[in-house]
């Protein structure tokens, strides 16, 4: 199964969990739950290791009102269906950012890591960023 990411947070941590030997799988498990508007969503949380649903976010997202109310559902959903949940940050992980942009590539081009035209833009934002922070 091809690994598809959707910010470069998830795409830093699978490289991580691949190079690690940790077997993870996208999550396809729905969580329903009411937004702040009280409109009635579904999200996919993102990934599953053993019989635990990780959500990926950056520490500055993890308090908005909207993902708090996603953490609250998922908890409710692992609950019920007997499944445990956690989060993934930044630092869950030691990644060296480097190593990790190397790694990248070579997953990349060994097709373990899909890389759609968005996500190949949002890569190249994402070396920019790092290349302007290392001149810092």
């Amino acid at each position: 199964e091809k690994v598809i990411f959707k910010s470069s947070l998830e795409l830093k941590i699978f490289v991580w969990l691949i190079r690690n030997n940790i077997h993870f799988k996208l999550s396809k498990h729905r969580v329903k739950y009411i937004d702040e508007n009280k409109i009635h969503r579904t999200y996919n949380p993102d990934i599953v290791i053993d019989k635990k649903i990780y959500e990926i976010k950056p520490k500055k997202l993890i308090n908005l009102k909207r993902n708090q109310l996603k953490f609250q559902a998922l908890k409710n959903y692992c609950k019920k269906f007997n499944l445990s949940w956690g989060i993934i940050q930044e630092d869950t992980y030691n990644i060296n950012a480097q190593e990790n942009i190397n790694d990248i590539f070579f997953r990349i081009k060994s097709e373990e890591i899909y890389l759609t035209e968005k996500n190949h833009k949002r890569l190249l934002k994402v070396l920019k960023n790092e290349s302007k922070n290392k001149r810092s």
